[in-house]
């Protein structure tokens, strides 16, 4: 089977480009030919000024160069099925008609929710907000969702009514969701529960044969994002949790926040590699995911849990359902952070639970993130669409 995949790169490197890049080797890896059509939005802000400018008024809607581009590329090499990832922001509605054009089934996984919500994480100004869920993502022009401008926000929105206006979802073979939550949440939205399948993450690096050295500190590893909890993690930590260290990996708008707090017993880390990630997770008691917006399925827990790393999380958005309180890690209340350090200090301090939820953090992992178990359903999402 041929496989083309479309994704726009992020700004800041994230679990979606890491996902892209897993299923591709997997699929390569059974024997499959992978083709990738894909973007940079790097290459927006790397744009002169007047170049921005023309971008966002006509092509950031609908690229006729994009469709151009695809059209060639699909009819050199003729996939049988086209799976797209992230479309935001230089792909825009005509990658997809480009496919349907061309006649050939589109499967789409849906990382956040960018098609419900402005800002793609249900997250605005410190807590979760549905107004886009409920009311349409015009809310969003309201309130500014999207880099905090009205007119970013309407351009926006724009975009997103030219996919519903050209019935691009409505054209879509199948919809890859990522948890139940994210499943009930698309649902409620109105989208087709026939066309809609749950498909969590996986990763593909066998962490069995990597070195166990556990030390006594606690890991983050993600976007250093407001809506990751980012913030309340450091408070936390400055008040209730003096004498466990804490290292930080990551990058994003928090950096500078990040380092002007990274002393005592918070280190900052800075930007690492997945291998360099994997390595420290060998190394760490547990992993702290403080995130304050509705989670999809967190590479990171998958990542922890193949190194038999438990977990303390936020009870919020699928990581109720990845992190099994009292088996594999535990739940706090999101956003109290004397919640979370209460959790932290009771796994850190208990070597035996720890012992015992690293066991069936590792089970975990086998029974639902194996990459041989990623494979075989992504491999019938694409026989069903044929």
């Amino acid at each position: 089977m041929k496989i083309l995949q479309i994704h726009n790169q992020y700004l800041f490197p994230g679990g979606e480009d890491s996902v892209v890049n897993t299923e591709a080797a997997l699929l390569r890896e059974q024997g499959h030919e992978v083709v990738l059509f894909c973007k940079d939005n790097v290459l927006i802000d790397q744009r002169p000024f007047m170049d921005k400018v023309k971008f966002f008024c006509g092509e950031f809607v609908y690229s006729r160069k994009i469709y151009n581009e695809l059209t060639d590329l699909l009819k050199k090499e003729r996939p049988d099925v086209v799976h797209a990832h992230n479309p935001f922001y230089i792909m825009t509605p005509a990658a997809y008609e480009a496919c349907f054009d061309q006649g050939i089934p589109v499967v789409q996984t849906l990382h956040n929710y960018r098609f419900l919500c402005s800002a793609a994480t249900f997250f605005r100004e410190g807590k979760v907000c549905e107004e886009c869920l409920k009311g349409g993502y015009w809310r969003g022009v309201l309130h500014r969702c999207w880099r905090g401008s009205f007119v970013s926000s309407l351009l926006l929105a724009r975009l997103l009514h030219e996919y519903r206006r050209r019935k691009i979802l409505d054209r879509i073979s199948r919809f890859i969701v990522l948890s139940q939550f994210s499943y009930d949440k698309f649902v409620e939205a109105g989208w087709p529960k026939d066309r809609m399948v749950i498909k969590p993450n996986s990763f593909a690096i066998d962490s069995r044969s990597c070195e166990e050295n556990r030390q006594s500190f606690v890991l983050f590893a993600g976007a250093l994002q407001p809506y990751k909890g980012v913030t309340m993690l450091v408070e936390a930590w400055e008040t209730h949790l003096k004498g466990i260290p804490l290292k930080i990996i990551g990058s994003g708008p928090l950096e500078e926040y990040v380092r002007a707090h990274a002393k005592g017993d918070i280190e900052f880390l800075g930007q690492k590699t997945g291998e360099d990630v994997i390595w420290h997770m060998h190394r760490a008691a547990l992993l702290v995911v403080p995130s304050e917006w509705y989670e999809n399925c967190p590479r990171v827990v998958i990542e922890a849990y193949s190194c038999r790393l438990p977990v303390v999380a936020s009870r919020l958005g699928a990581l109720v359902e990845m992190v099994r309180d009292g088996e594999t890690g535990l739940l706090f209340e999101p956003g109290n952070g004397a919640d979370l350090a209460e959790k932290v200090r009771e796994l850190f301090s208990l070597v035996d639970k720890r012992r015992l939820f690293s066991k069936q953090a590792r089970e975990c992992f086998d029974s639902s993130y194996a990459p041989e178990q990623d494979y075989r359903r992504l491999f019938e999402i694409y026989r069903g669409v044929l």
